[in-house]
């Protein structure tokens, strides 16, 4: 039981991580003010004002543990604030230690619809998890083979070690595969954003250990990238604004429809309440045998 619990757990996680904080459950909160340059924030086609991976999701989770383990959720806020890598790696660790007694759990021992690893909900949400653990493997295949050839080789060696790579790939790539199957032309530009981010990182470790006359060249370099991601930040804001104006139309057109229908309905009030009023007295009259 212990070792089908902790593959509920890390399924669980891992399918948050990838499609976004509202699997627990928890109440959307108010959009926060949003800084256009935010590495965390990921673009919801559906939700664009509340992105799940956004500071405001961290706080909701915080808030989340702190109803069980103040303690806890005080180290995970600072630790946050310092270092947001090392935080992932300790969310995840706390997780997959006390997720059941933050979150709960549906189903269980002694319980009809808990028992056994196929067993009513809890194993059809397994099975649910585990599709989308694959899924998710086979699309980095396919758009990332280096990072995908990476896991592969980790999960050989060790597979606990695995967990946390998967998590940290998840956490990067997943929003980038769900929003692939509704608008592939959002998902690129994310993508190229990701890629602008790695060679920021990359030039910002090296201007640390770099001699001065070679820091303005890569000052010149890291000015060149924040340029590309504020044109990105653009066309990605522009691809939103499109979207949310094609919603509009359709709730205007719904509207137009609505309105079209009462007017249609006020127009026949009196046949209409005839009408019903015969229906109901024939049913009631109806003499049934059986």
């Amino acid at each position: 039981m212990k070792r089908l619990g902790t593959k509920v757990s890390i399924l669980t996680l891992l399918f948050v991580f990838i499609f976004g904080f509202n699997a627990f459950c928890l109440e959307p909160a108010e959009a926060p003010d949003k800084d256009m340059w935010a590495d965390e924030i990921w673009w919801d086609l559906d939700n664009p004002d509340h992105p799940p991976m956004s500071g405001d999701w961290v706080k909701r989770l915080l808030d989340k543990i702190e109803e069980k383990d103040p303690e806890a959720a005080q180290k995970l806020g600072q630790l946050h604030e310092k270092d947001p890598e090392a935080f992932r790696g300790e969310l995840h660790k706390y997780l997959m230690e006390h997720g059941k007694e933050i979150f709960g759990q549906r189903g269980g021992r002694g319980r009809p619809d808990g028992e056994g690893p196929g067993g009513g909900r809890r194993g059809q949400r397994m099975q649910e998890m585990q599709q989308k653990h694959e899924e998710f493997i086979e699309w980095l295949k396919e758009n990332y083979p280096d990072d995908a050839n990476e896991l592969s080789v980790i999960k050989e060696k060790n597979p606990e070690l695995y967990m946390h790579h998967l998590m940290r790939k998840a956490h990067k790539y997943g929003p980038i595969m769900k929003v692939s199957k509704e608008n592939p032309e959002l998902a690129e530009v994310m993508k190229e954003n990701e890629d602008l981010k790695d060679q920021r990182d990359e030039i910002l470790k090296n201007i640390q250990t770099a001699k001065p006359q070679e820091q303005e060249a890569l000052k010149n370099q890291l000015t060149e990238i924040v340029n590309k991601r504020f044109d990105l930040i653009i066309k990605r804001k522009l691809i939103q604004h499109d979207r949310l104006l094609k919603k509009l139309e359709s709730l205007k057109k719904n509207i137009e429809n609505s309105e079209g229908e009462v007017e249609k309905w006020k127009a026949t009030k009196q046949d209409r309440v005839a009408e019903r009023v015969k229906e109901l007295l024939e049913k009631t009259e109806k003499f049934h045998w059986d």
